[in-house]
């Protein structure tokens, strides 16, 4: 009794360590998991989240997830290589007269061109996703470290899952209007188009996501440095705060350079021969259904520019000017020192606003819309001296065969 007494006393007893405090790692992974899921599915970013023993995940790609992904793109390329075959074989076999049909027929071509670039580039760029969710979780962690609250992003999670089950419906939808209302459009074809847009507009979902989750996050840590200040926290830790999730920021947009460079090429000549035909056709044979589906196709491609150029364009503003603004309201009420590092703070912001590009190769805001509308316009211009030069010659072929039956 008396041993077990003295084990039970202070001085003997087994201090166990306190539990360290339960973060939620991967937060970013987890919010956008239904959108990961899918696209990993389709054979897209192999990526995955592997836990370890200390309870904070690792992302990194995979040789099972790789190979996965290979053989989808190999099965479902068989399909749309014999469909591009097919589709190129009816464009060789139009005359060079028949100019509007030719451009129509360039278009199913480009729509199948996703499949060939864009599953690649997410197996290039794999190992850099891998790494940009791996410091999400690092920053996370310090978020939750200096400010104490759990970084929570308002985002539903509902929402998300909504987003990923209409994506493919919508589009499958679309696919099969197009298949209605043109005579050129097989059934069997559905399958590889409906494919290739799906795939790309789940990136475009992932990506305005991730941009929108960067945003809140910074819109977060403005509401805790308010409080903060009033309770006596430094202003440092947050300055450093924002500088790691600057280059978070940045990093996001050069881990999916390539994959996003190649939707904005893609989608672009999309958006350039789906506008021409669509006005040709109603300019010649007047207001039809194949002229408004061609239209509609236009619009939707100009709001995949649209997306991927604004969800930048207001990240870059959240963490840019809007962050200063919010920063020289603090500047009320504080002493001495913290007004010179609230200025420090300023004149960092100022002076290095995060710049969200693909790779350094192009800047990602509203001015490249405008760029690409601009550019449009051009090749229209050009697509309609291509077709005024070949009018002449359905004409004079008219002549001819109307002086030989004579």
């Amino acid at each position: 009794m008396t041993m077990l007494h003295i084990n039970s006393t202070p001085l003997f007893r087994r201090v166990e360590p306190e539990p360290p405090i339960r973060l939620v790692h991967g937060h970013l992974y987890d919010l956008l998991k239904p959108l990961w899921l899918e696209l990993r599915l389709l054979g897209a970013l192999p990526v995955e989240k592997i836990a370890t023993g200390c309870g904070q995940p690792v992302f990194k790609q995979t040789f099972i997830a790789t190979l996965y992904s290979v053989t989808i793109y190999v099965i479902v390329g068989v399909c749309i290589v014999y469909t591009g075959l097919v589709k190129l074989k009816e464009v060789r076999a139009l005359k060079t007269s028949e100019f509007d049909e030719i451009v129509n027929g360039y278009l199913f071509l480009v729509y199948l061109a996703p499949h060939f670039a864009v599953p690649i580039c997410n197996w290039i760029q794999a190992g850099q996703i891998a790494c940009f969710l791996n410091d999400w979780t690092t920053f996370q962690t310090h978020f939750e470290h200096v400010t104490g609250n759990t970084l929570h992003m308002k985002v539903w999670h509902k929402a998300i899952v909504i987003l990923a089950v209409l994506i493919p419906l919508s589009t499958t939808v679309s696919i099969v209007v197009d298949w209605l209302v043109m005579p050129e459009f097989k059934l069997w074809e559905i399958y590889c188009y409906s494919y290739t847009c799906t795939l790309v507009h789940l990136h475009i979902a992932l990506w305005f996501m991730m941009c929108y989750s960067v945003t809140s996050t910074a819109h977060r840590l403005v509401n805790i440095l308010r409080q903060g200040l009033g309770n006596g926290r430094k202003v440092s830790d947050y300055h450093s705060l924002w500088q790691d999730l600057s280059r978070l920021s940045r990093k996001m947009g050069d881990c999916v350079c390539y994959i996003y460079g190649v939707i904005i090429v893609i989608w672009f000549a999309a958006l350039t021969l789906s506008l021409y035909g669509g006005l040709t056709g109603i300019l010649d044979h007047g207001v039809d259904l194949r002229g408004f589906a061609l239209l509609a196709n236009a619009l939707l491609c100009t709001s995949v520019l649209f997306v991927i150029s604004d969800a930048g364009q207001r990240l870059s503003e959240e963490m840019g000017p809007n962050f200063y603004c919010t920063l020289q309201t603090l500047h009320l009420g504080v002493n001495k020192e913290v007004r010179q590092e609230l200025n420090m703070f300023q004149y960092d912001v100022a002076m290095n606003p995060p710049v969200i590009s693909l790779g350094g190769y192009v800047t990602v805001n509203r001015n490249l819309l405008l760029s690409l509308l601009a550019t449009m316009v051009s090749h229209m211009v050009i697509l309609l001296q291509f077709r005024v030069g070949a009018e002449p010659n359905t004409l004079n072929s008219a002549k001819r065969t109307n002086v030989f039956n004579q």
